[in-house]
């Protein structure tokens, strides 16, 4: 309304200046009334900036609050792919304030729009909504909230169809490590099968210095508990050069209760010069032979670790005195036998008099 009052007030000055030039005012005169025009101008830009101000602060607000306003309702599929994407993305953002603030009234709301929109994509053409989901998450720069959740509905909607494409970027050295990262979960979530043959020749590949992200897809791999990853983590654990891969391969190891994985946690506890290695082996092992099987191995290890240079394990042998005295507090409070230890007498109750 303000906008249309502004633009007609224009063409009445510009109507009114043509209207000064075509007739033959006294010099005073022309005066006053260009002055009075050249004030109504000002009042006008002064006007205008007032709206534009009021706008910025609007828009603001709106972005703040992530509040979507559509000038129109969606008639064609494209714009209802826009649409229900816009929305996902607005639900995103408001999820990851809530979280950023420690609201859980808002995340709740979030959440509520994130899932809704969610569904109405699956809903939508497929064929529509894959490249637009792709779009976005090539434009999603280093927003990781974002590249992850858009990850994540793609391989809802898209399932078998966009596994080639999350490959691409898997395999993908140049991408950055956490984009990396999200493809190989959602490849895993998609399709475990097909993911682990793709991913295990990724996760192992050492020479990969700049991907940092590395540790975690082994991690995948390994809680997966499938045969195919083990080779990868026996070999990880006494040669991976990256020390956080290292241990992530060492800790893999637990879910293997095999001869050769036990083996290598031993070795890795006598051989590997990193600390933390040894006592992330130590504690694979643990949990590989469980607490009765464990304690008398921890017992031993905290008595007789030692370095290669044949000097003591301080780090090994206090960190297995430390599960020692944690198994042996969860036996007692179970009401089980402490291995090698004598069962304790339980008092007898007195009788009382009559």
């Amino acid at each position: 309304m303000r906008t249309t009052r502004f633009v007609l007030t224009l063409l009445a000055i510009a109507v009114a200046i043509s209207f000064m030039s075509g007739t033959n005012l006294p010099a005073q005169e022309a005066k006053v009334t260009v002055a009075q025009l050249q004030k109504k101008l000002a009042d006008l830009k002064k006007e205008m900036q007032e709206i534009l101000e009021f706008q910025k602060r609007l828009c603001k607000i709106l972005r703040e609050e992530n509040i979507m306003v559509f000038a129109t309702v969606p008639k064609t599929d494209e714009e209802k792919v826009i649409r229900c994407i816009e929305k996902f993305k607005g639900a995103v953002s408001k999820a990851h304030q809530a979280m950023a603030t420690r609201n859980p009234a808002l995340h709740q709301r979030a959440d509520a729009l994130r899932v809704a929109s969610e569904k109405a994509l699956t809903k939508l053409k497929p064929e529509m909504v894959i490249p637009a989901l792709k779009a976005e998450i090539e434009s999603s720069g280093d927003d990781f909230i974002m590249c992850s959740s858009m990850m994540a509905v793609l391989g809802t909607v898209g399932k078998q169809s966009v596994l080639p494409y999350m490959q691409n970027i898997v395999e993908d050295k140049k991408r950055p490590g956490y984009v990396r990262r999200i493809a190989s979960e959602t490849m895993l979530n998609v399709d475990k099968e097909k993911a682990i043959d793709i991913l295990v020749p990724v996760a192992g590949d050492v020479e990969q210095k700049d991907f940092q992200d590395r540790y975690y897809v082994i991690y995948l791999l390994s809680e997966t508990k499938d045969p195919r990853v083990e080779p990868m983590l026996l070999k990880g654990a006494k040669t991976d050069p990256d020390k956080s891969a290292r241990c992530h391969h060492i800790n893999g190891l637990a879910h293997f209760k095999t001869a050769e994985a036990r083996a290598t946690l031993e070795w890795v506890i006598a051989n590997d010069e990193y600390e933390h290695a040894r006592t992330n082996a130590l504690a694979s092992l643990h949990r590989m032979v469980g607490d009765e099987a464990a304690y008398l191995l921890m017992k031993e290890y905290s008595q007789k670790a030692n370095l290669k240079s044949g000097q003591p394990d301080y780090r090994v042998r206090n960190a297995a005195y430390q599960s020692m005295n944690r198994i042996k507090v969860t036996l007692e409070r179970e009401g089980k036998a402490v291995p090698g230890e004598a069962p304790k007498e339980t008092p007898k109750k007195e009788e009382k008099p009559k």
